[in-house]
């Protein structure tokens, strides 16, 4: 039995280092996908990266994701998994309701890894890659 295939969203707010990591690792997997990238920052390296990586990108503004998240935008996407890899911004009660237990951080990897016990190893290997 084939695997559905997950879609990830990095959300980054500046260089891409980490988002960089994550899309290099995951490039060539056919069980992640990396399909957005979220930034707040319209100057941010990491929409360069992911221009790079023939990504989509979600340009956000503060209010609009205070109020909804973008959940729905998110969710027209097909988005299994949240990652965030170095955006600034506190998520929305809205958006953690819409993505409960779906929204990873390299801060929280072990109440994550308890969350999602069916792709444990996509949340070790993308907490590995983002420390190197």
């Amino acid at each position: 039995m084939k695997q559905e295939t997950k879609h990830i969203a990095i959300f980054a707010s500046g260089t891409g280092s980490n988002a960089q990591k994550i899309i290099d690792y995951f490039k060539n997997s056919e069980k992640i996908k990396i399909s957005s990238v979220v930034c707040n920052n319209p100057g941010a390296g990491v929409l360069k990266i992911a221009a790079n990586s023939s990504i989509p990108v979600l340009l956000i503004e503060k209010q609009m994701f205070l109020l909804t998240g973008y959940a729905a935008e998110l969710k027209s996407q097909q988005i299994d998994f949240i990652v965030l890899a170095g955006f600034l911004w506190k998520m929305p009660p809205v958006l953690i309701h819409a993505f409960k237990n779906k929204i990873i951080s390299k801060i929280r990897m072990e109440v994550t890894i308890k969350c999602v016990q069916p792709w444990v190893m996509m949340v070790r290997d993308i907490v590995r890659v983002m420390a190197l």
